[in-house]
């Protein structure tokens, strides 16, 4: 439709127009169509053009507040909309397609089935220009449906086999969820076990944890949870100092880990059976699933995510522990460094130790962690797992001995290495040797044997 000049100088106000919308009651979008209040306009954009609003209902810069001197009625919005946004716009600019789908998805776009019908034609002509985000991301919506969409297994699979997924991960671990169900008309659990090793070849931490299930449950091999928890446990501390270092980064994937890992401890299944460890990973998954929120989650997370918190509530019965702030004594510490179950914990460049008390009668240190990032924290008898990011004071009961490097300030450190039985040993690398800059002894709280307190010359300072 040829645009006459008098829409020219409409669609001028749809952009660098933020004043013009604070200043009107009504405000109509020349894309969607929709007439609205002004006020509910709470989205903008700043590029080069100055700040711009965004349509609440569809996403797009297409706005004109009535403060222009315009106003339009249905037939006049229509003529408009077919002036400058016609049945082919999408098609001729796939950029305004990915951002009304992107918007869409992040919630800056209010959801209802006719929004939702859009973000999919959308994401299917995005799919037809090869653009595997919108494909993922259309095969993930039919996989598991929606509000307004329904569930389309088949469908899903073909996207998730497009060209432009060959290779990627994630779609191949998706692939094989599909075929070990059975939801494609019949079990297939060769093809499940094929994709799982592909998309571990091609480094899905995903086809990682499915791959394990496979020798855990026995699809298509035989049964052999001692391998599968080699496999995740191997996994396990990469993952973990990753997502410690980056304060919660792909926080699905450490859930998924930490829940199998509680499965395995509270079953004994190839593992030496711990209910303790059990509630342990089961909180630090819970605390991951709650980062990413459940909005974010697919059904099979949602699925977990419940399965977790009934196992919590189960083994706090059992355990008869009750929800509270945590405690920051030796007990908490130890747990949240892994040492338990792998040794050491590094991830602490940058960390420090300052203001260190030490009360040699009464056996009682404490002392100051300062972290340029949140700490993971874990206590399982107050039921906590979490990030805490403010500057921890610890206090540490039954100290024999303490001893810290000389220093006019903080201590920094980089790695610790013990338990809460016999006590803490806290590294710095330098220049490629480790050098101990921190040492704290423990033990048993009934134990009347006299240790020694270690104690620096009068004329030195470190230890408190």
């Amino acid at each position: 439709m040829n645009k006459k000049p008098e829409f020219e100088e409409i669609f001028t106000h749809t952009s660098a127009n933020d004043l013009e919308i604070l200043h009107s009651d009504k405000c109509s979008c020349l894309f969607c169509r929709h007439t609205m209040n002004a006020r509910d306009v709470q989205d903008w954009i700043s590029d080069d053009r100055g700040v711009t609003a965004i349509c609440p209902e569809c996403g797009m810069d297409a706005l004109v507040g009535d403060a222009s001197g315009y106003v339009f009625d249905h037939e006049k919005l229509k003529e408009l909309n077919l002036a400058f946004f016609g049945e082919d716009y999408m098609e001729r600019h796939p950029e305004a397609a990915r951002t009304y789908c992107e918007r869409y998805r992040d919630g800056k776009i209010s959801h209802k089935k006719a929004n939702e019908a859009l973000y999919i034609q959308y994401l299917a002509l995005l799919s037809r220009l090869n653009d595997p985000y919108a494909t993922f991301d259309l095969a993930t919506l039919l996989e598991f449906g929606s509000e307004f969409t329904q569930p389309d297994p088949k469908t899903a699979f073909s996207y998730y086999m497009s060209a432009c997924l060959e290779g990627d991960g994630q779609a191949l671990t998706r692939m094989g969820v599909l075929c070990e169900s059975g939801v494609l008309g019949n079990t297939d659990y060769r093809g499940a076990f094929e994709c799982y090793s592909k998309a571990m070849a091609f480094g899905s931490a995903n086809g990682l944890l499915h791959f394990a299930d496979c020798y855990l449950k026995g699809v298509f091999v035989e049964k052999n949870p001692t391998l599968a928890y080699q496999i995740i446990s191997n996994f396990y501390p990469d993952c973990y100092s990753r997502y410690v270092a980056s304060t919660g980064k792909d926080p699905l994937v450490f859930a998924g880990l930490c829940y199998r890992m509680g499965v395995m401890h509270q079953m004994g299944l190839g593992v030496q059976q711990s209910t303790f460890n059990a509630m342990r990973f089961f909180l630090m998954a819970d605390s991951a699933f709650l980062i990413q929120g459940e909005a974010f989650m697919d059904g099979e997370d949602k699925v977990v995510f419940g399965d977790c918190f009934k196992r919590i509530n189960e083994l706090a019965k059992v355990l008869n522990y009750t929800q509270k702030d945590p405690t920051f004594d030796v007990d908490t510490f130890a747990e949240s460094l892994e040492v338990n179950s792998f040794g050491n914990r590094g991830g602490f460049d940058g960390s420090t130790i300052s203001e260190i008390i030490y009360d040699k009668k009464r056996r009682e240190l404490s002392f100051v962690i300062n972290s340029p990032f949140p700490q993971l924290i874990v206590d399982c008898a107050s039921m906590f797992a979490g990030f805490v990011g403010e500057p921890i004071r610890w206090i540490m009961n039954d100290v024999t001995s303490a001893k810290f490097a000389e220093s006019n300030g903080p201590i920094a450190f980089n790695r610790v290495y013990g338990d809460g039985d016999e006590g803490f040993r806290f590294t710095m690398n330098k220049d490629g040797t480790e050098e101990v800059v921190a040492e704290i002894a423990l033990s048993a709280p009934d134990d009347e044997t006299h240790v020694e307190v270690k104690q620096p010359d009068d004329d030195k300072k470190g230890l408190a």
